[in-house]
């Protein structure tokens, strides 16, 4: 079954774009409509206590008494409080009621004293529906057969400064998790082994690229867009984990449309193979503040691509790698290694946000 993914968050910078992110990262997509709905019970209303044969004014149900004269009414007979059934448990309806818990019966409310024989009954208050249960989308296959994971992006993908970048601590949980999963892509790069274990030097993370092509960039720059074609259909990815732009931002290459162009490179991937989970990613910052705030504008128009294309039923959902790094204030020495790099402790911080968004889904 497929669902509408638009993640919404399972952290603080994971917009589990689940929800339309949800798709406030936050939000997360339904299977099919599907998820944990109770059935509305039929409620029924007690009937009130009979009251036939007390004398006037006794309306409470109690026995009445002996009298001296018969002129004098009986006084009636508060019940006591161990007479009273359980307070309902879920929605507060307008009239104060009881009720057995679990019990689609509804008691009227105690009567007062003085109060007319002739009461009209309590308002039926039937159950509410709970609201669906948001279930992720999992294109990896079923346990026991491995997920494939194609990192998509540019040098800070390759593993620029650390040869491998996220990839290496991703796959360090992984394998104490023993979690079913292999990086593909026709790139190679990375150690032959991590922890005595082989590594999948594999992915799709092509230095100095941007978006499209932008021959009109003070450096011209290929686009990754050019992999695409290729790449998808060979690999058929399970998950696609896509962060780029920054050379965008760096050269100042159409700025205003850039989210655009990321939206229309979305739609390629998805062209080519539905059943993919495509975790877009804001990108991060770099150690020069006036390019952050071009990095910034453009992490703004992210949501918005993501979000049209959740509501539209295709499996994406977004993360934030932008507000990871910059909720430590010392992020520029913490995690950089350069002007636009991260260093291995920027890497950790990735690895954490794209776990957040997809880990649940490895087997």
């Amino acid at each position: 079954m497929r669902a509408n993914c638009f993640a919404t968050a399972r952290s603080g910078w994971v917009s589990l774009a689940l929800a339309a992110l949800g798709l406030s990262l936050g939000t997360a997509c339904s299977e099919d409509g599907a998820g944990l709905v109770a059935d509305p019970g039929e409620a029924t209303t007690a009937p009130a206590p009979s009251t036939a044969g007390a004398p006037a004014g006794n309306t409470s149900g109690a026995t009445p008494g002996s009298s001296t004269s018969p002129a004098t009414p009986t006084p009636t007979t508060a019940p006591s409080a161990g007479d009273e059934a359980a307070p309902v448990i879920g929605p507060i309806a307008s009239a104060p009621v009881v009720a057995e818990v679990g019990s689609g019966a509804v008691a009227p409310p105690a009567a007062d004293a003085g109060s007319d024989a002739g009461a009209e009954p309590p308002v039926e208050v039937p159950e509410e529906a709970v609201p669906p249960e948001p279930t992720l989308y999992n294109p990896c296959p079923p346990s026991g057969t491995v997920c494939t994971i194609m990192p998509l992006g540019d040098s800070i993908t390759d593993g620029f400064t650390v040869r491998g970048g996220y990839r290496i601590p991703f796959f360090q949980r992984a394998q104490r998790d023993n979690k079913q999963f292999t990086f593909v892509g026709s790139r190679v790069n990375g150690p032959a082994s991590v922890d005595g274990v082989p590594f999948p030097q594999q992915n799709e993370g092509h230095s100095a690229h941007t978006i499209f092509d932008a021959p009109q960039a003070p450096i011209p720059r290929i686009g990754i867009s050019n992999y695409i074609p290729d790449s998808i259909p060979r690999f058929q990815p399970d998950i696609v984990l896509l962060m780029i732009g920054t050379n965008d931002v760096d050269g100042n290459v159409d700025l205003p449309n850039a989210p655009r162009r990321l939206g229309t490179l979305i739609d390629s991937i998805i062209a080519l193979d539905s059943h993919s989970l495509i975790v877009v990613a804001q990108i991060t910052p770099t150690m020069q503040d006036p390019l952050n705030q071009r990095i910034e504008a453009f992490n703004a128009g992210i949501p918005a691509i993501v979000e049209a294309r959740a509501a539209a039923g295709k499996h994406v959902m977004l993360v934030d790698m932008y507000e990871a790094f910059v909720q430590d204030p010392a992020y520029k020495t913490k995690f950089l290694a350069d002007r636009l790099h991260p260093n291995s402790a920027g890497y950790e911080v990735m690895s954490d946000v794209w776990s957040t968004a997809i880990y649940d889904l490895l087997h």
